[in-house]
């Protein structure tokens, strides 16, 4: 279980680092601006590469420790270990559709992404 969950801990950093790279192409050629509340309360709208790298990724870290290190996860360790393994999926997947979403603004510059109709399309996010 524990290689699983640094497998998808990978995972969720190559998303990552995906998402934050052509983030930061996007904000440097003026077509949109950071949306990640987090990253835009610490950081502002137009944050560079190292400061999403840095917001995100001591995210992912920091449960990653607690998930590994800390005394609760110690004394039900498939739990937390399972939990990480959803969590870290999550943020793989969010992050690979930021990547699509910022991927589509590069295609359509000036318009605006689709809207989500049906709850299902709006849970999921954008996969344009």
């Amino acid at each position: 279980m524990i290689i699983a969950v640094f497998a998808l801990f990978a995972f969720a950093v190559i998303g990552l680092l995906f998402d934050a790279i052509i983030t930061n192409k996007g904000i440097k050629a003026g077509i949109a601006v950071e949306n990640n509340p987090y990253v835009v309360l610490i950081a502002g709208p137009k944050p560079t590469l190292w400061q999403l790298l840095a917001i995100e990724g001591t995210l992912r870290g920091g449960l990653l420790a607690f998930a590994l290190f800390t005394p609760g996860p110690a004394a039900c360790p498939f739990f937390w270990q399972a939990c990480m393994l959803g969590v870290f999926t999550a943020f793989g997947i969010k992050n690979y559709q930021g990547y699509r979403e910022w991927s589509w603004m590069f295609a359509h510059p000036g318009q605006l992404l689709p809207v989500q109709h049906s709850i299902w399309a709006k849970l999921l996010g954008f996969w344009g």
